[in-house]
């Protein structure tokens, strides 16, 4: 390769000397290790600047004469960022275009490259792992050497402390996030480190006298109170937040025992108890009570003592007591034709005749009697009308006659004879020649007015 490279670089020193057109093979179409080609293209290279000036940059160093190219080899290989030619029996170098790659023989240098013709190495410090936990050296001859070292590092995780190097590499212990605080979730972001997320879970705010506790805006927030009511109203009640509920007697004081209807409370040792309001209005019909801290009077008649008979009405009276007066409904026996009255030996009853008559009688016969009322007593005599055919009745609750015609009244029994009763003539007879007939066409068919019966006369 470092023949192709020679070549190259001659070819480009001595032309752009000398201004003619020239075109050399690409580095690729010389074979490697050719030293026929290379030296062949290096004479033709040599003749070509003697015709002209030396290039800008060409230095004469007197270390060897030359015949040709070949003879300037050893030069090319102590100074690898140099080209030589040989020109007019000396060998004379040419700076390497700058970027060349090159070696500079010292094994702690990397990426070589010519600039100037000089070899240098663009990785200032070639050695270095990018580990922290490692102390990087370079031996010339040897190379790199990266030895683990022991100390305090950074891992570059947020979510370690302490970290340290071991075996060459820099590991911590994990983070504790913990805040201390229920109503946060503590976790921990490999790139953001340490976050304390609100939450609502249940907690504890260390008060007994707080109940349901729940975490709200990171915070434990009460959501109910301890009920330290014990329906006593001779105790203080107070809650403490470490003991809870705590009671205090208050005996003798004053106090209300929750009853409208009592006075004068007071704390006794079994509870508060105070006097009944005093309702008694001194009247013996009423019932006298307190009702929601009002006094309540109920009249009961039932109290008062009956002066007299049944019919003497008694009412108890707010405000004045039993009060006595007649009633005559009391005598009322339900009979629609007595007259009742209350009276002071007690309740008359009287039949009263007129109550039971109706108007327009013509058949009836009307009483009251006690205990049953009005009673009648129909008589069909009286409405006999005198028309032999008529069957009369006497309706017993308007007394009014009626009269229905019968039929069956007038008849006679005989063959061709019609009856009829009139409501007001009475019976009536007609003939019926039709019934008569008997079907022979040479008779004269009639009903005979005498006897009833038909009659058949033979026709001429």
């Amino acid at each position: 390769m470092k023949s192709i490279q020679f070549v190259l670089f001659l070819g480009i020193g001595v032309f752009a000397g000398c201004g003619e057109d020239l075109v050399l093979p690409a580095a690729n179409d010389v074979p490697v290790g050719d030293a026929t080609s290379a030296d062949s293209l290096a004479g033709s290279a040599a003749d070509a600047a003697s015709e002209g000036d030396a290039d800008e940059g060409e230095e004469s160093n007197g270390l060897a004469s030359c015949k040709s190219a070949g003879d300037c080899a050893s030069n090319e290989e102590a100074e690898s960022c140099l080209s030589w030619s040989c020109q007019d029996g000396q060998c004379v170098s040419v700076n390497a275009i700058n970027g060349t790659f090159c070696d500079d023989g010292n094994a702690c240098s990397e990426n070589s490259e010519c600039q100037g013709g000089e070899c240098v190495s663009v990785v200032a410090d070639p050695c270095d792992d990018g580990e922290i936990c490692t102390e990087d050296s370079c031996d010339p001859e040897v190379g790199c050497s990266n030895m683990p070292v022991g100390q305090v590092c950074d891992d570059g995780d947020p979510c370690t402390t302490n970290d340290t190097c071991v075996a060459g590499a820099c590991s911590g212990e994990q983070f504790e996030c913990d805040d201390d605080n229920p109503c946060t979730t503590d976790q921990c972001d490999s790139e953001s480190g340490c976050t304390n997320i609100e939450n609502t879970e249940p907690c504890d705010d260390g008060n007994v006298c707080t109940t349901d506790d729940v975490c709200q805006g990171g915070e434990c927030t009460k959501t109910g109170e301890l009920d330290c009511e014990d329906n006593n109203p001779c105790t203080a009640d107070a809650c403490d937040e470490l003991e809870g509920c705590v009671y205090s007697s208050a005996l003798g004081e004053s106090c209300d025992d929750g009853n409208a209807c009592t006075e004068n409370d007071l704390c006794a040792t079994a509870g508060c108890f105070g006097t009944d309001l005093d309702c008694n209005d001194g009247f013996e019909c009423t019932e006298d009570y307190c009702e929601e801290g009002e006094c309540q009077y109920v009249e009961q008649k039932s109290l008062c003592l009956v002066k007299g008979e049944d019919c003497n009405l008694v009412e108890c009276v707010k405000g004045l007591g039993c009060v006595y007066y007649p009633n005559d409904t009391k005598c009322d026996d339900g009979v629609e034709c007595t007259l009742d009255v209350c009276e002071s030996e007690g309740c008359t009853i009287t039949p009263i005749q007129e109550a039971c008559e109706v108007d327009g009688n013509e058949c009836a016969a009307f009483e009251c009697a006690l205990d049953v009322g009005c009673t009648v007593v129909a008589d069909v005599a009286l409405c006999d009308d005198g028309i032999g055919c008529t069957v009369e009745a006497c309706d017993a609750v308007t007394g009014q006659c009626s009269s229905v015609p019968s039929v069956e009244l007038c008849e006679d029994g005989t063959e061709c004879r019609v009856h009829l009763c009139d409501p007001v003539e009475g019976c009536t007879v007609t003939l019926d020649d039709t019934v008569c007939d008997d079907g022979v066409a040479c008779t004269l068919d009639s009903c005979d007015s005498d006897s009833g019966t038909c009659v058949a006369v033979p026709s001429d």
